[in-house]
């Protein structure tokens, strides 16, 4: 924020971010290393948002959120160099293409295509492990006390800060901010849609030579064979099913036994496949997904009140943005 830019005033700073998924957890880092003492406080278990990673008790694992990045702008670039030389990213060079009733026609890229290893949320794991974060605390109260924020879940209080960062889908910003802030109107003006996704594992190959595929003509919008991947497990064929936004929103309150039958049947209908046997079969609704309208800004700050809003709704719907 700029009111806050100075090395002397982030010193003295209390800064809390709302979100720990990797537009918090960047905001966070930064701040971090100029100096002020941020919290972050996130309501899952784990870190990464929409960038974890679903982990099994049969020990399956798979990206059931983004599936991967590019870095096509160079400051973003020094980061993935950085977490390639740790270990954490690497290439994913499997063919991805177009789907469609039993036909892939592979496209080319011309940049890299990124992946977390050996799993997604290896790289928000990463930033996390630097950082003061508080898991399993869903934020359900921003309250402005003079100079300072006040936040509390809706057993407890988390203290008093001088500033705030929200970094989550703007539906549940605006339920925390409310128009009280000067850039509470850009908040209502952006929407995200849903995305269910299957995750299945396969009792036996599949057979397709592909790593992922857009689907037309499908109530799926994107299949990936998860252990296609770098340094993922390969003891069987791990699937990620993603719908479209416009079935997602259709059948939001669907049971998750329906939308298992209805996107399985649409995965064995797109690639041609008969059906077959699963060993791990789920569907996971994420109600925030994919951004409808991009904002003006990648990031919104009132600077009278030290309140800042980031997130992939502000910028790009990527990583990178």
């Amino acid at each position: 924020m700029t009111s806050v830019d100075s090395q002397a005033n982030l010193n003295a700073s209390r800064v809390a971010v709302i979100g720990a998924g990797i537009s918090g957890l960047a905001c966070a880092q930064a701040l971090n290393e100029r100096g002020a003492k941020v919290t972050v406080y996130d309501k899952s278990r784990g870190a990464g948002g929409r960038m974890s990673t679903r982990r099994t008790a049969e020990r399956f694992e798979f990206d059931h959120g983004c599936q991967y990045f590019n870095a096509t702008e160079v400051s973003f670039q020094k980061h993935v160099e950085h977490w390639h030389q740790l270990g954490i990213v690497e290439v994913w060079r499997e063919p991805l293409g177009i789907l469609g009733q039993g036909t892939f026609t592979e496209t080319k890229e011309e940049v890299h295509r990124f992946v977390g290893v050996p799993t997604m949320s290896a790289i928000c794991k990463h930033l996390a492990g630097r950082l003061d974060v508080h898991f399993n605390t869903e934020v359900n109260s921003l309250t402005r006390l003079d100079i300072k924020w006040q936040l509390a879940t809706n057993e407890n209080s988390l203290g008093e800060y001088d500033a705030v960062i929200v970094s989550t889908p703007p539906q549940q910003a605006f339920q925390l901010v409310g128009d009280s802030s000067v850039i509470s109107k850009e908040i209502v003006e952006h929407k995200m849609l849903p995305c269910w996704t299957v995750i299945v594992a396969f009792a036996e190959q599949t057979g397709l030579k592909f790593g992922g595929a857009k689907v037309s003509d499908s109530a799926l919008a994107w299949v990936a064979n998860n252990s296609s991947k770098p340094k993922r497990k390969r003891s069987s064929e791990q699937w990620v099913l993603q719908a479209s936004a416009e079935w997602s929103e259709a059948n939001i309150e669907a049971d998750p036994d329906e939308v298992n039958s209805q996107l399985l049947e649409a995965f064995f209908t797109a690639t041609g496949l008969a059906p077959l046997k699963f060993q791990y079969l789920q569907a996971h609704r994420w109600r925030f997904a994919t951004p409808t309208t991009k904002a003006k800004q990648r990031f919104y700050c009132d600077d009278s009140q030290f309140l800042g809003l980031c997130g992939d709704w502000c910028g790009k719907p990527q990583v990178q943005g």
